[in-house]
């Protein structure tokens, strides 16, 4: 991965996730604040959806959430299978399924008691992405998710 171009901090909540008003650097292209819905937070949260329950995530999915759009809501057998998937390799990639031209990875981060409470995630532009270099970007995240928990376990 080349140099950072933008940082923002997204924040999944409920059923939706925002982020935060990108912090960029001068060679950066445009990034934007905002919110998605679960169809597409769910891509972006996998790594704290996978930890759901049946019900839970029946209720984050649930179909009156979608009733003027039931073409968003997402096929729940299909998403459970791909959040197991993601629960047992520890981490998630969205390739291009939230907004085409973006590719993100992201990692959990654990309270002291194991149970996910954020996710720390990457993104980038889709010609930017190697898959090649994916093994190397979940380690450098898993650091840093690590040092983000140390840091929040001292603090509590």
């Amino acid at each position: 991965m080349s140099r950072l171009r933008a940082a923002a901090l997204p924040i999944c909540a409920g059923w939706s996730t925002s982020w935060t008003r990108p912090r960029t650097s001068p060679s950066a292209r445009g990034t934007r604040p905002g919110s998605s819905p679960a169809s597409r937070a769910g891509r972006r949260c996998g790594s704290l959806l996978c930890e759901l329950d049946d019900a839970e995530l029946a209720e984050v999915y649930s179909a009156v959430r979608y009733r003027d759009r039931p073409a968003d809501r997402p096929d729940l057998a299909q998403l459970r299978s791909e959040l197991e998937l993601i629960g047992r390799n520890g981490f998630a990639v969205n390739q291009e399924r939230s907004e085409r031209g973006l590719v993100a990875v992201g990692v959990p981060v654990r309270d002291p008691d194991g149970t996910a409470q954020a996710s720390l995630s990457v993104s980038m532009p889709s010609v930017r992405y190697d898959p090649r270099g994916l093994r190397s970007l979940i380690a450098a995240l898993g650091v840093a998710a690590r040092a983000l928990e140390a840091d929040l376990a001292a603090a509590y």
